[in-house]
């Protein structure tokens, strides 16, 4: 438990003691900033792990399949929600191939510009 009958604001210390322990409660986030993984180093990590499926359909995927990876199990399992007319599985596995619709617009620059003086 955190005692916080002995912390004193920074504006009621001298600049040079504020200072001080913002420098150190910086070098203190840094270093527990570091420490933490990005929730992509974490999934990369396990991705490619060994996964034991479990559930209804265990027995019938390990069968099938083998043994599966975490990202192989993920797939299977979006695939079979998108199978049941699940449209964000469907979308999901569509832009994890690659085949995402442009969000893009195109321009083209080199057309001509036609100003209309309108002013009165």
């Amino acid at each position: 438990m955190v005692n916080t009958e002995n912390l004193k604001p920074l504006n009621k210390v001298s600049k040079e003691r504020a200072k001080e322990i913002a420098t150190l409660g910086g070098i203190a986030n840094g270093k527990q900033r570091n420490k933490r993984k990005t929730f992509k180093e974490a999934y990369l990590a396990i991705s490619q792990k060994p996964f034991k499926p479990i559930g209804t359909m265990a027995d019938e995927i390990t069968e099938q399949f083998g043994t599966i990876t975490v990202d192989e199990a993920i797939i299977l399992a979006m695939s079979v929600k998108a199978s049941n007319g699940d449209v964000q599985a469907a979308t999901y596995l569509r832009d994890t191939i690659g085949e995402k619709p442009t969000d893009k617009s195109e321009i083209d620059v080199n057309a001509a510009v036609k100003i209309i003086d309108n002013i009165k």
